[in-house]
């Protein structure tokens, strides 16, 4: 009896209990579910006003944003400073370079008297001292994107003097002032060439192309700058085609007087014309070996009368004269002893070879010059008053070879300019990075003579001869560069002039000894960017 009851009870029942457990779990979804909707509610907020304070800072960036046509702030690789704009087709940079020297000549032989006309004023030695070899500030930069332009003046000077006449003395602070025309160079139809013209130094001899910032020894070898008086050289008027490869470089120039020169007078017609060309025969990371050969002729060599200098021939039928000459590889002291004065010539040339070798840390540069003067007749002997008809062609010859060691760094091929830099420290000096910068051992040798047809006690109008001088000149130096925008260089400098026998008017008989023996210590500190 009881099984017949319970059974109907249990299925009377299991529908009650599905329905009610049914009934909670669609209670624990709505439940949930709206839980769910309140806390999708509140991350909705969340995001409403993370996209709020979004708008506002993006609105408060743009405010603050620049132009997209605002310039931007550059530094080059040197540390150069400037501006360009967003497609870098203009731009401009401030330049600056200073080269502060202090030179002793501690040994001067002979220093006057009756053994011979020494150096110096009044007849002693050389004088000590120190001198702003370069302070230069400007500036460079490109327009118009094939434009590039340089303004530079110069603060300083190669001499302690600023009387017009006087060796050495400044003439204009005008260093640079040029524009360079680099538009045929196009990805289209690449044609590497650029035009130059204007005042700018002249990219003629190997040691030219080479910077001042650059250069082994604190002054380049006077072989190389009586090269440049055929017209080459800083601060000179010139209009100039080039053309490089990364192994080879090629220029032409026209040239003109050099910044700060009378237009009219002495310089009417003083013209040149300069071509170098060069190539890298080995170029790799190891080793590199340079070969070129340049040549420059002077057109109505032409010199400014208020010039002149001591020289074998006092008087000059007209101003057609090429001055040759240059002091004792140091510009602390103005004095120049190897001096061929003003030669009466119609024109001269210089035809030169250069050659660089390096392997590692090791670099050896040299170049050879050969100079030739067309004279005119000199003047008036003074004893006959005959017209002096011996005038010769005049060949001098000049050159130089240097070579260096350097420790933590080395210099490098300019494929730009066709020459080498300075040392580059791998690790520029540090006292937290332990960084010690790069050092380097230097030597040269340098020779030339200005001498030519002269004969010891005959007058020079009745040879045409010319006793410039005969100099050697032996030269050690020790440079460290702490980084690349810093130099401080030692050298030893002995140089031997000999002047022979130079006479005192035109048609006296040379009979006074000339010429010196110069030793001097001389330190730069340099700075450029």
């Amino acid at each position: 009896m009881r099984r017949r009851f319970v059974l109907p009870l249990l299925m009377f029942a299991t529908p009650a209990l599905a329905d009610d457990q049914v009934q909670r779990l669609e209670d624990s979804i709505q439940r949930l579910e709206a839980q769910h909707q309140a806390e999708i509610k509140q991350l909705r907020d969340e995001v409403e006003q993370l996209k709020a304070k979004q708008a506002e800072t993006e609105k408060e960036v743009q405010a603050q944003a620049p132009s997209p046509t605002a310039p931007r702030l550059i530094e080059s690789p040197t540390h150069q400073f400037g501006m360009t704009s967003l497609n870098g087709e203009n731009s401009i940079a401030i330049l600056a370079r200073l080269q502060f020297d202090a030179g002793d000549y501690i040994r001067t032989q002979p220093e006057g008297g009756a053994s011979g006309v020494g150096p110096g004023s009044a007849g002693h030695g050389l004088d000590s001292g120190v001198n702003a070899r370069r302070a230069r500030l400007g500036i460079g930069g490109t327009f118009l994107g094939d434009w590039a332009y340089r303004l530079i003046y110069d603060f300083g000077n190669s001499s302690d003097s600023v009387t017009t006449g006087v060796s050495g003395a400044v003439t204009s602070g005008i260093e640079n002032a040029y524009v360079t025309f680099n538009g045929f160079n196009k990805p289209t139809y690449p044609v590497p060439i650029a035009v130059d013209f204007g005042y700018l130094d002249i990219p003629w001899t190997l040691e030219e192309a080479t910077s001042s910032n650059d250069i082994m020894f604190l002054e380049r070898a006077s072989p190389q700058v009586v090269a440049t008086q055929f017209g080459g050289g800083d601060f000179r008027s010139g209009l100039g085609l080039r053309s490089n490869t990364q192994r080879t470089w090629a220029g032409v120039y026209v040239t003109g007087p050099q910044s700060g020169a009378p237009h009219t007078g002495a310089n009417v017609g003083n013209f040149s014309s300069l071509g170098r060309a060069s190539v890298q025969v080995i170029k790799d990371d190891a080793a590199s070996l340079h070969l070129g050969a340049n040549a420059g002729h002077i057109f109505n060599s032409r010199v400014n009368s208020t010039t002149t200098t001591a020289t074998s021939v006092t008087t000059v039928a007209s101003n057609s004269a090429l001055a040759l000459s240059d002091r004792p590889e140091l510009r602390v002291d103005p004095t120049v002893i190897l001096n061929t004065g003003n030669i009466p010539a119609h024109s001269g040339t210089v035809a030169g070879l250069e050659a660089v070798a390096t392997f590692d840390n090791f670099f050896a540069q040299g170049e050879y010059f050969h100079y030739f003067v067309d004279q005119v007749g000199r003047g008036v002997n003074p004893g006959d008053g005959a017209v002096n008809l011996a005038s010769p062609q005049l060949n001098f010859d000049g050159g130089y070879v240097e070579a260096s060691y350097s420790f933590g760094g080395r210099r490098r091929y300019i494929a730009e300019t066709g020459a080498y830099s300075g040392v580059i420290p791998d690790r520029p000096f540090s006292l937290q990075d332990g960084g010690m910068g790069a050092l380097e051992l230097a030597a040269r040798f340098s020779a030339i003579d200005l001498n030519d047809h002269f004969t010891a006690g005959r007058a020079p109008h009745l040879s045409g001869g010319i006793n410039g001088g005969d100099q050697k000149g032996y030269d050690l130096g020790l440079n460290w560069y702490p980084n690349i925008n810093m130099r401080f260089m030692f050298d030893v400098i002995y140089t031997d002039i000999d002047n022979l026998f130079r006479p005192t008017t035109n048609g006296a008989a040379s009979s006074t000894p000339s010429g010196a023996h110069v030793t001097a210590l001389a330190a730069r500190s340099q700075f450029v960017f």
